[in-house]
């Protein structure tokens, strides 16, 4: 949750001179630019320069419906619209994208990831819960963990969303409002045994 152009073009400048020495690094940016509740959370004219400075930098963009509406200046509210409003940011950014579904109505959760050549929707019966705080900044997180011990990004993005899944299942109950999420669950047992994801 970057806020203004002086952070972003700051954080920007770091990460480039990083990865011109370690070109190898992943770079996951989690575009923070609406809450949950629907606020702002990046001052309109900072995503211009969010577009122009970090997001040639990524390996990978993460942003819910919201915020892709925002990069796209469409309205989404089918999955096909999320397959091109993916492609779309793909096309614009380099970049791989997983754009996050949560934000449609239904009993199923569709998350979308576009890579060169590629486009794989990942699916999972939606969790009645709020206490869903930090979803997309713990999958974020999740994912460049995962991708930092080498594992593809398809399976980096199963395993994270199925690490945020548990996570949001064995959340505290803390509050009445949207609570947090279990962050000290168990992680998944392939991460360390390489067997098959049981979902």
């Amino acid at each position: 949750m970057l806020g203004d152009s002086n952070t972003i073009t700051a954080i920007a400048e770091e990460i480039k001179r990083v990865i011109d020495e370690q070109p190898h690094l992943h770079v996951i940016i989690d575009p923070v630019m609406v809450a949950k509740g629907g606020t702002p959370l990046l001052q309109t004219d900072s995503i211009t320069t969010l577009q122009n400075y970090l997001f040639p930098l990524a390996s990978i963009i993460t942003p819910n419906i919201p915020e892709a509406e925002q990069l796209t200046h469409k309205t989404i509210t089918t999955i096909s619209e999320m397959d091109t409003a993916a492609r779309y940011l793909h096309e614009t950014t380099g970049a791989a994208i997983l754009l996050k579904g949560g934000h449609l109505h239904g009993d199923q959760v569709v998350d979308i990831l576009v890579n060169t050549h590629t486009l794989h929707h990942f699916t999972a019966s939606r969790i009645s819960s709020h206490h869903t705080h930090g979803t997309g900044c713990t999958l974020a997180s999740a994912l460049a963990t995962y991708l930092a011990q080498g594992i593809t990004l398809y399976d980096a993005v199963k395993q994270a969303r199925l690490y945020v899944r548990n996570a949001i299942l064995h959340a505290p109950q803390l509050g009445s409002g949207s609570g947090p999420l279990w962050h000290a669950m168990n992680s998944p047992p392939s991460l360390f045994d390489n067997s098959p994801l049981k979902t």
